[in-house]
């Protein structure tokens, strides 16, 4: 059944059944094998599913309110961290590091400047 499921709808079950919710692009009423069967093969219940579907969503909801204001912070204060901006705005379906992460994958990443020691002047 796993093996069915990964051939006909492209979802990885090996790995981690609830990483992202499967998408299944196929017609209502025209899916060769019905999603209880999917369920039992995943090892979860429709309720567990639906619930980690709107988790999904509503986190991607949130990251798409989050970019602007993100940007617009970094635009007042160009060397506020990432974990200063968290304290700041303090997301619902984020905690810090995964806001973190968040914004160094966008491109808010702070470079530290590396600071000269008196050794690093006597040796230049």
């Amino acid at each position: 059944m796993i093996d069915l499921a990964e051939e006909e709808y492209g979802i990885d079950i090996k790995k981690n059944v609830l990483q992202s919710p499967p998408v299944v692009l196929v017609e209502p009423g025209k899916a060769r094998h019905k999603m209880n069967q999917l369920y039992r093969a995943m090892g979860i219940s429709k309720q567990a599913f639906h619930q980690h579907t709107e988790r999904h969503l509503r986190m991607l909801e949130e990251q798409e309110q989050l970019l602007p204001v993100i940007a617009e912070i970094r635009r007042d204060h160009p060397q506020m961290s990432s974990r200063v901006m968290y304290g700041m705005i303090r997301p619902m379906q984020f905690g810090r590091d995964r806001f973190e992460q968040f914004c160094f994958s966008h491109g808010f990443k702070i470079e530290r400047k590396g600071h000269i020691t008196a050794r690093r002047i006597r040796a230049g």
